[in-house]
């Protein structure tokens, strides 16, 4: 611990390193003020006693120039002085001085003094460091939050906005978009409980199970329970994430809503006619087993909106202003212009109100209906080449426990590229062929049953590994043929999937898919088929084929 003392007096230099040298603290020597504030830039010390009257600066002239030198940094100084009077310690005060000492002083006092000042400068010292360790990682939280979330933000359409705004702690907040199939459109806003580090890892596993399950087109009530199962493993008890999940789907003009603790969602039509969907589940992660989540489903058409946001929002805005302000020409103004009313009233808000906690907010509006794909009855492609086609074909087959689905279906795609295909149909290529080989793997080879998805997928994952690990043998075999138009364009492919299974109960499937489209089991097979011109399986079901057209 270094100590500058700055003073004229002499003899006031000897009894200060006396009793401070014997201490063991490091005691610098200035005799006046010039000669002190040099010997702070070069030292840099801990605590500083000061004189009032001295040559060059005054003491509190000294003062004021070191904290103008370290305007941030916690230095506490004391004046020594013989005048009391009020005007010279108002201005000590002012110029950041935190303690006086009146000459002349005793060395027991000066002793006691510096002692508790040191015991100050230790406490501020831990302090800053818990602070420092603290804000590292809140950081790092912030990022891995951006990194989740950011990918989906950055593909949102045009009629979709959605946004967190973040104080410079962590509340909670976070929102993400993902498309599933063509033209049906996903949403998650998640608000955790409490404030800091641990509401920032509370959502971590909401947003995760969210990402994993959309893009096979789960229904929001597993999704949400997928959620309350990860979040009851993870967190302690009194923890729990409040949600709202959305479901667009354009070709068949329906909108499902899943709340679980948010405020009111507001669905209006251009005509201003307004439906709320208010929370009727609970937050994720308060009950070990959710029986029957509600959802519920709106039919939609275009230039209709739906406006969701977690309670920060109303903190700014005001509770009773909140939904009037949001809502302000939600029917009769175009969306960008409602968008920017609504960004531009949060401004507002912030700049007039501190901001507390964390808003995430969404605006969605239903475009006009995208052409549905037409169906395998409408536009079957044979598997055998038309006249005009030039076929290219190729065959794969390999052990999935040596060669993992992850590792192979990337190498397709890169080839399917070099040939020519259009980046649109290799997107489509990848998501069925992800689903057809899962549903190959899972029900063909290591005979896994849908069911054990009603425990949870994570729970089906787990069983999943275990079987792929003791399984002795086994294969996948993947046949391709690539089609192409008179003038060279790809215009289709044909694509078998095959097992070395027993054969799946593909008939059972159909019947159950045909009485329950929702369901949770047998998702992948619908989303082929609702993109596929042709789909067909063989007798045994181990085969599974189908084509997919371009335009």
């Amino acid at each position: 611990m270094r100590i500058l003392v700055a003073d004229d007096d002499a003899l006031f230099h000897i009894v200060a390193n006396a009793v401070l040298a014997g201490d063991g603290y490091k005691v610098i020597h200035a005799r006046d003020g010039l000669e002190a504030l040099e010997l702070y830039r070069e030292h840099r010390p801990d605590l500083i006693l000061t004189d009032y009257q001295m040559p060059g600066l005054n003491g509190i002239e000294l003062c004021r120039s070191i904290k103008a030198l370290d305007p941030h940094r916690f230095i506490p100084m004391v004046m020594l002085t013989g005048d009391e009077k009020s005007r010279i310690l108002r201005e000590s005060l002012d110029a950041g001085l935190v303690e006086f000492l009146t000459k002349p002083v005793t060395p027991d006092e000066l002793r006691l003094r510096v002692r508790s000042l040191v015991e100050l400068i230790s406490l501020h010292k831990n302090l800053a460091l818990a602070k420092s360790s603290s804000d590292e990682e809140m950081l790092i939280t912030k990022h891995i939050l951006h990194r989740l979330v950011e990918p989906g933000l950055r593909t949102l359409p045009d009629h979709i906005h959605m946004e967190t705004l973040q104080t410079e702690r962590i509340n909670g907040d976070a929102c993400t978009y993902q498309q599933g199939l063509p033209g049906i459109h996903f949403g998650l806003l998640c608000d955790a409980t409490g404030h800091g580090l641990a509401a920032g890892v509370s959502t971590i596993p909401a947003i995760q199970a969210f990402q994993g399950m959309v893009s096979r087109d789960i229904p929001l009530e597993t999704i949400y329970r997928e959620i309350n199962t990860k979040l009851r493993k993870m967190l302690p008890s009194g923890r729990f994430v409040c949600l709202l999940l959305v479901r667009l789907d354009v070709h068949n003009g329906t909108l499902s809503l899943l709340n679980a603790g948010l405020p009111e969602a507001i669905f209006m039509n251009p005509k201003g006619k307004v439906r709320r969907f208010a929370s009727r589940n609970l937050p994720a992660g308060v009950l070990d087993q959710v029986e029957d989540p509600v959802v519920e489903e709106v039919a939609v058409s275009g230039g209709e909106r739906l406006l969701t946001f977690t309670d920060g929002i109303q903190e700014i805005l005001g509770t009773e202003d909140a939904y009037r302000v949001l809502t302000q020409g939600m029917s009769d103004t175009p969306f960008e212009v409602h968008r920017f009313v609504i960004q531009e009233s949060l401004n507002l808000g912030i700049h007039n109100n501190e901001q507390h906690d964390d808003v995430s907010w969404a605006l969605w509006e239903v475009p006009p209906p995208e052409p549905v794909a037409p169906s395998r009855m409408d536009k079957a492609l044979p598997l055998a080449p038309a006249p005009h086609t030039s076929p290219f074909a190729f065959e794969l087959c390999f052990d999935p426990r040596q060669h993992p689905l992850r590792e192979v279906l990337p190498d397709c795609l890169r080839l399917f590229n070099n040939h020519g295909v259009p980046s649109a149909m290799n997107q489509l290529l990848a998501m069925t062929l992800t689903e057809a080989t899962t549903n190959a793997l899972d029900h063909g080879l290591l005979h896994l049953d849908s069911a054990l998805k009603q425990q949870g997928f994570e729970a089906y994952d787990a069983v999943r590994k275990e079987r792929l690990a003791s399984q002795e043998t086994g294969t996948l075999t993947l046949r391709f043929r690539l089609y192409r138009e008179a003038l060279g364009a790809v215009c289709a492919l044909g694509i078998e999937v095959e097992d070395s299974g027993p054969g799946f109960d593909w008939r059972a499937w159909e019947q159950a898919g045909a009485a329950e489209a929702h369901q949770a089991s047998g998702r992948g097979l619908m989303i082929i088929r609702s993109v596929a011109s042709e789909m067909s399986f063989n007798e045994s079901g181990n085969c599974l084929r189908f084509n997919l057209s371009c335009g």
